[in-house]
């Protein structure tokens, strides 16, 4: 769900920017329905909050897979990839526990910080997800849930680990492992989560192994787009007719999602590709897209507290979202920015310790 500086300017089109402001506020939206006790809007067999990270994942596997395969160095890969995922994280982490705890906590202060659970939350900076802060959101409808958004982190940061092994080193030969490896992910998230669900959830991390299969197809799926370069045969208009043909008209689970995976992709990486010149001045400012996704289910848990659970969906969206777009805007520039400039200085520091390692076991 996350792409670097260099990626943006670079790489693509500013449409990849649209799409995923857009998919971050659907998220907000569509967690907005549960969270006051509503009924979430389904398409293709899936509500709009998980059909919004499934389009963070097409970008997601399109645009690090284009990264790999421009410089296919692993010490490159991750830090970049880890100076776009961790510093935002920590710094949510830091914020959760010291100050949307405290204000919603419906124990004394000093037991808050005084509970192994409080600092049991800091689980979340190694990617094991923990849910719940003592006494915090005691009295919603979601009371264990802090913040339900942070499941999919591990998930994403599994496909990042894969995409190394499966593109290789060597592009001539990251089109045919590149569809081995998607075609076998897109039948196993098929079966295991449609047809033959196992009864007991596998769970690695701290993670379910269903729940990383569910968008781990559309990262794939993005991920061949780019070994392919499909995105020249993008046709962003008709895609999208066809995807909200589809939704309309579909309503079996199987083909909702054979069809979603089928529709998605393509007319996601379609608009990823448009230039929208009027919205420069916009997305100049910075992505703000990650943090909206970390932060705006905290603020619309914060937001049920303070109303209490008065609020229906869209007055719960339209309070969340403006909160949650300051701190986004606050985490990017005093947070992800910053920690993106470190990249050049962290590369070389692990260069120069891979060299004395090597060196020092020919010795």
């Amino acid at each position: 769900m996350t792409h670097t500086v260099q990626e943006q300017t670079k790489q693509r089109r500013n449409g990849y920017d649209l799409i995923r402001l857009i998919a971050a506020s659907a998220v907000i939206f569509g967690h907005a329905y549960p969270l006051t006790g509503r009924v979430t809007p389904h398409y293709l067999a899936n509500h709009v909050g998980a059909i919004a990270v499934k389009i963070f994942f097409v970008t997601s596997g399109f645009l690090v897979a284009r990264s790999w395969l421009a410089e296919p160095k692993v010490s490159a890969f991750i830090v970049k990839r880890a100076l776009r995922i961790l510093p935002g994280l920590i710094a949510l982490v830091f914020f959760t526990i010291a100050i949307i705890g405290p204000l919603a906590t419906s124990l004394p202060l000093e037991r808050y910080f005084a509970n192994a659970n409080t600092r049991g939350y800091l689980k979340n900076i190694l990617l094991f997800p923990i849910y719940d802060l003592p006494g915090v959101f005691a009295g919603n409808r979601y009371p264990t849930a802090v913040n339900g958004s942070l499941w999919s982190l591990p998930a994403e940061v599994a496909m990042y680990v894969i995409t190394p092994v499966v593109l290789g080193f060597k592009a001539k030969n990251a089109g045919l492992l590149s569809l081995i490896a998607g075609t076998a992910i897109v039948f196993l998230a098929i079966y295991l989560g449609h047809v033959a669900s196992p009864a007991t959830p596998i769970v690695i991390w701290g993670t379910s192994v269903a729940s990383v299969l569910d968008p781990a197809p559309y990262y794939m799926i993005g991920m061949v787009f780019a070994v392919f370069h499909l995105e020249r045969f993008g046709r962003p208009l008709a895609s999208l007719i066809l995807l909200c043909a589809a939704a309309k008209t579909i309503k079996n689970p199987l083909a909702g999602e054979v069809l979603l995976l089928l529709l998605l992709p393509f007319t996601v990486i379609s608009i990823g590709e448009l230039k929208f010149s009027r919205l420069d001045f916009l997305f100049k400012k910075g992505d703000f897209s990650y943090g909206i996704y970390l932060y705006g289910f905290a603020i619309q848990q914060t937001v049920v507290h303070f109303t209490n659970n008065r609020l229906g969906p869209w007055a719960n969206f339209a309070i969340s979202w403006p909160i949650t777009m300051v701190l986004a805007f606050i985490s990017w520039k005093w947070v992800e920015r910053r920690a993106l400039k470190l990249r050049a200085p962290l590369q070389s520091l692990i260069d120069r310790l891979f060299v004395r390692l090597t060196r020092g076991s020919y010795q």
